[in-house]
């Protein structure tokens, strides 16, 4: 056997993989098709795979039975002589006059003329090609309840709010539901582009009404589309881990739905699910960047009274401003806002305070209802017992639904709003005046550090006010950390600036860094300056102010109408959103509210030099005085010492005044 040339070798192997590269038709007994057909059955578990020669004649008597099938089907198409498509002037020449008395119009418009006198009925009906009716898409209580689809139970007011919300037509049993909460008289019928639910704790807030809603509009919604956008139904909360708890619904949802799985594109992932009709579903955090660039045909807003309040950058108005930019260039949207109250403060309750119970909105539904009247499952027995542990105020907050009471803050806004000089943002240092410096400084993370400035100013009535001079506020930039030695040098040059002042109060919560700090920065630039915790004598001990007790202190100026504040709308926010909160211990605990990124720096600083200027009493030491026990003069006591303010030293907050008369001031004892 001659041996093959090295260019015969080369054009062989081409050849061979040019034909393990060809795909090859059914029935083909080549050794590759056997090999690769045994390969499959091993690894399917069959061991007594035929041999090749077996595999071969099998294959060829299969070949052979789908030959005969082809042509029994050919000989019944040539016998149908089917013409398709041919107008009435074509077709004479290739049927005759009686056969064009058969002519079939199709629902389509197109002609079908049968040529064969000997054509049954059954091959004219096969000829016609009738088009497939589209299913009709269910309604949104259908897709939520039938088992091909959610299969979810509802409740009755659950069932209402859905039918409410999106148009459908409620019953009379249902019209009682939708009246208790929404304030409506009437049933809108309006498939609404705006709701808001406020709701109590486990009401179904998430799982039978946000999850049911979303995969709704994604695949029945009906939104177009431009070329190049990617559908996106946002779904934000007040955290980034909040987030995956509604989209957790959802995607267990559509995996697990015989009708939504064959929709779902690949694996799911950790917060986002993308469907074979191009929407995606993803979280979103709760800034008012994060889906600026976005096309939301829906969005979710979630515990919305939990977001951060006006004044902040990322603030619930910038957040809904930023999702009703991306909604803008769809005709049909849907926006939920959905959320446990909170304050009376911030989107949701704006919304309810404009649009519930008006039944001229068309825009905005607004559903309010307590836990128990949503989900039914939660018993009064078992809400009894959560009255029992909790303050009435967080009870009926989180269960029943209700906005936290002027009561339960710090002070009412009237006052606060009205303690504000408007349009003085800082008023300048004046000759002669003794400032008082209030400092909160920065401990970690998100905390600015926060510096107010004052003085007194004496009154005819021998009271003083306090007069906020400065209010400064140095918070971590985006692009890293806070400069920190930066910051303790421009408040060295405002306390020069102010008459030189030589010490200010702050409290510990930062550590011994921030002492140790301006110590060493008011060295090397030749000052005096230090710390000093805000302390008050009450009788004979010293106690150290905290920030509650700060607040505590200022709050009469507020109510006497004692202080004046700079104009600055963080400020003013912070001191609205303080909340009085009762301890277990008994006193009211005054601070910030219990929500993630809502601050009290400001506040702090100026409540702290507020406080320190209010209770301050003239500088001296006890001095002999004299001492009377009643008005008559009649006990002259001697030897006791009297501080120069009054206080008898040793008694309990025991003050003489000028006339000798005695009296007792409880804040010292």
């Amino acid at each position: 056997m001659a041996k093959l040339s090295d260019e015969q070798i080369e054009q062989r192997r081409k050849a061979s993989v040019a034909a393990a590269a060809k795909p090859h038709e059914a029935g083909c007994t080549c050794p590759g098709c056997y090999y690769r057909a045994r390969k499959i059955a091993r690894e399917g578990g069959q061991q007594d795979f035929p041999s090749r020669v077996d595999w071969a004649a099998s294959q060829e008597a299969e070949r052979a039975a789908r030959a005969k099938v082809e042509d029994a089907r050919v000989q019944a198409e040539q016998a149908a002589r089917v013409v398709v498509d041919v107008d009435a002037d074509q077709a004479k020449g290739v049927v005759d006059d009686e056969d064009m008395r058969r002519v079939v119009t199709q629902p389509n418009g197109s002609r079908v003329f049968v040529a064969s006198d000997k054509a049954s009925s059954d091959a004219v009906d096969s000829a016609i090609k009738k088009p497939e009716q589209p299913e009709a898409p269910p309604d949104i209580i259908t897709f939520t309840t039938s088992p091909e689809w959610l299969g979810l139970d509802l409740s009755a007011p659950q069932r209402t709010l859905l039918k409410a919300s999106n148009g459908i037509p409620l019953s009379e049993e249902e019209m009682g539901y939708f009246r208790a909460c929404t304030g409506r008289t009437t049933d809108p019928r309006i498939n609404f582009p705006t709701v808001v639910v406020i709701a109590g704790a486990r009401a179904g807030k998430d799982s039978r009404l946000v999850a049911p809603t979303a995969l709704y509009e994604a695949v029945f919604g009906g939104h177009s589309i431009s070329k190049g956008e990617t559908p996106t139904i946002a779904l934000y909360a007040q955290g980034k881990d909040a987030a995956t708890v509604t989209f957790n619904y959802i995607s267990d949802y559509a995996t697990k739905s015989s009708r939504l799985s064959e929709m779902v594109e690949g694996e799911p992932l950790r917060t986002r699910l993308t469907l074979d009709n191009g929407f995606v579903v993803r979280t979103f955090p709760a800034t008012r960047i994060a889906a600026r660039a976005f096309s939301l045909p829906v969005a979710v807003l979630n515990e919305s009274a939990f977001y951060r309040f006006e004044g902040s950058a990322n603030a619930d108005v910038e957040i809904l401003t930023s999702v009703r930019r991306g909604m803008l260039n769809f005709p049909r949207r849907k926006l939920l806002i959905v959320s446990t109250p909170y304050s009376k403060a911030g989107i949701l309750y704006d919304h309810f305070r404009r649009f519930y119970g008006r039944d001229d909105s068309q825009d905005v539904l607004v559903w309010r209802a307590a836990t128990s009247f949503m989900n039914p499952s939660i018993t009064e027995e078992r809400l009894e017992e959560e009255r029992r542990v909790m303050d009435p105020a967080h009870f009926a907050r989180e269960y029943l639904a209700e906005f936290l009471d002027d009561a339960a803050a710090w002070l009412p806004s009237e006052l606060i709003e009205s303690a504000v000089d408007l349009g003085i943002a800082e008023r300048p240092p004046l000759i002669g005046v003794k400032y008082t410096m209030g400092i909160d400084a920065s401990g970690a993370g998100s905390c600015a550090f926060a510096v107010s400035i004052g003085h007194p100013e004496e009154q005819g009535d021998g009271n003083i006010v306090v007069i906020q001079d400065v209010l400064r506020s140095f918070t971590k930039p985006p692009s890293g950390k806070l400069n920190l030695r930066a910051v303790v040098r421009e408040i060295l040059g405002l306390a020069a600036s102010y008459n030189h002042i030589e010490h200010a109060f702050s409290d510990r919560y930062a550590g011994q860094w921030p002492l140790q700090a301006f110590e060493d920065e008011a060295a090397a630039l030749g000052m005096r300056f230090t710390l000093r915790d805000p302390t008050v004598m009450r009788g004979q001990d010293t106690i150290r102010l905290n920030k509650s007790e700060a607040f505590r202190e200022t709050a009469p100026l507020f109510r006497t109408s004692r202080i004046r504040l700079v104009d600055n709308p963080s400020q003013v926010r912070e001191l609205r959103n303080l909340e009085a909160r009762p301890t277990e211990a008994g006193p009211v605990k005054i601070g910030r509210p219990m929500v993630r990124g809502e601050m009290d720096d400001q506040a702090t600083a100026m409540a702290t030099m507020a406080a320190m200027i209010s209770i301050k009493k003239k500088p001296g030491g006890f001095v002999p005085g004299v001492g009377v026990w009643n008005r008559n003069h009649t006990d002259p006591h001697r030897g006791q010492r009297v501080r120069e303010d009054g206080f008898v030293e040793g008694s309990g907050g025991t003050f003489i005044a000028k006339n000798g008369e005695r009296y007792h001031d409880p804040r010292y004892s």
